[in-house]
């Protein structure tokens, strides 16, 4: 079962849309969700759990959807959750507070996957901040200073897969959603980075919890630095890596799943 974690920003006014995109790939998917939680970082967590709610109205998910942190010192309904449910595989579209209270707790799941900052071997990673470490820092520590088995999606890897508007489908009520809401980032993307695309960040984690057969993953190390580098081969911790994988298979696959009917 997966437990997915997110500050889904996408029906705010603000922060990244590429949660909700993820999440409404999810739940098309049918992929078996023990609970959807909320999480500061992109919005508050009362938007994202507004967001979360109409989402999955749309989408067809008739789960749970837990409450989570609203500061990074808070506990609540998700970790608690987390916490009587060790084992679960954790997708983590946030910051990691809601996952580090549970591993506090005494609870680890069974794998936590989630985007961390560039892969570079051998050398710190080149992208010097990273937003969801720097939401909760204290967060990421505990995890990767726990023993839970941890996937990471880094974010050059991630970036690789491309998400244009016009492809995004509109003919059923949570396509003529994702095209309202997302709207606002791809103008932003044309505005600030003259770019008629936009990397679908989340949405590689989102894929590789469905279909992990087709990413390339790497058995390595990984020690975190401050401010979310990292550096990969060199000691510290063992982890999976994801390397690679082909960017038009996952966009269509993932284009695919949002066109998909209930």
């Amino acid at each position: 079962m997966l437990f997915v974690d997110s500050d889904n920003a996408l029906g705010s006014r603000s922060g990244d849309i590429d949660d909700g995109l993820a999440l409404a790939a999810l739940i098309r998917s049918r992929a078996p969700l023990s609970a959807i939680a909320t999480c500061f970082g992109n919005t508050s967590e009362s938007e994202a759990f507004s967001n979360h709610v109409q989402l999955a109205a749309l989408a067809g998910y008739t789960g749970p959807i837990l409450r989570g942190a609203a500061t990074p010192t808070q506990e609540s309904e998700a970790s608690a959750f987390l916490a009587a449910n060790p084992g679960l595989r954790v997708l983590a579209l946030g910051p990691l507070t809601n996952v580090a209270h549970a591993i506090r707790r005494g609870a680890i799941p069974s794998e936590v996957i989630g985007l961390v900052t560039n892969y570079r071997l051998a050398t710190p990673a080149s992208r010097f901040f990273d937003f969801n470490h720097a939401c909760d820092s204290a967060a990421m520590r505990t995890v990767v200073d726990s023993p839970v088995p941890l996937t990471i999606v880094p974010l050059n890897v991630a970036r690789r897969l491309r998400l244009r508007f016009s492809e995004l489908p509109g003919n059923d009520d949570i396509g003529r959603y994702l095209r309202q809401h997302s709207a606002r980032w791809f103008r932003r993307a044309r505005w600030l980075k003259a770019s008629a695309t936009i990397p679908g960040w989340d949405v590689v984690p989102a894929l590789y919890a469905i279909a992990p057969q087709d990413f390339t993953v790497k058995r390595t190390t990984l020690r975190l630095h401050r401010w979310g580098r990292a550096s990969y081969g060199t000691g510290g911790r063992d982890v999976n890596v994801v390397t690679d994988f082909d960017p038009q298979a996952c966009r269509a696959r993932f284009l695919a799943l949002l066109a998909s009917q209930e």
